[in-house]
């Protein structure tokens, strides 16, 4: 008899909290999936920041009852193009994760992609600005030592903001 209660799985926390068919329920069952597994670090960051909003909002609000013209209702409200991108792109990851197990259909389909507009790019400091910020920040202050190390490595800014102590080994960054 003890034998047959081990094969049972344990129930994820707050499942007892968490009605079936919701936002809420989905928003487990994404954060579970292959799908949100295979996503980057800091993609899954930043897109569990915008289901979490989202989930606040709406997270006991049923799945099946989403429609297309909520989804246009809200990236309308959001401000900025950056913004809308990024929110629409969590939130149709979480809605194809529905398909087809909450929904049959994913609301966001034949939503267009927020496009951006089209740049130049970052502007290329010139010698004379190096020179002018290396005289505004002196050797020891953390302003300086971050320009020095981006200019030296030649690494991508969100490379350098996340080097700290822990790279550090045998006096040498890895």
């Amino acid at each position: 008899m003890g034998d047959q209660n081990k094969s049972l799985p344990e129930p994820a926390i707050g499942a007892s909290r968490t009605l079936p068919g919701t936002i809420n329920a989905l928003a487990v069952a994404y954060y579970g999936s292959d799908a949100w597994q295979k996503l980057a670090t800091d993609t899954q960051k930043n897109r569990r920041r915008v289901i979490e909003r989202f989930r606040a909002q709406h997270g006991d609000k049923r799945v099946a009852l989403l429609r297309r013209e909520h989804i246009l209702g809200m990236l309308a409200a959001i401000e900025g193009r950056s913004a809308k991108r990024r929110w629409l792109k969590a939130i149709r990851g979480l809605l194809q994760a529905a398909v087809p197990t909450m929904r049959r259909d994913d609301p966001t389909e034949g939503i267009a992609g927020i496009k951006m507009p089209k740049t130049k790019g970052h502007h290329t400091w010139t010698d004379e600005e190096i020179a002018q910020y290396r005289a505004h920040w002196p050797l020891g202050t953390q302003q300086r030592l971050v320009m020095e190390f981006a200019l030296e490595t030649a690494s991508r800014r969100g490379e350098v903001v996340r080097i700290g102590p822990e790279q550090v080994r045998n006096r040498r960054i890895r």
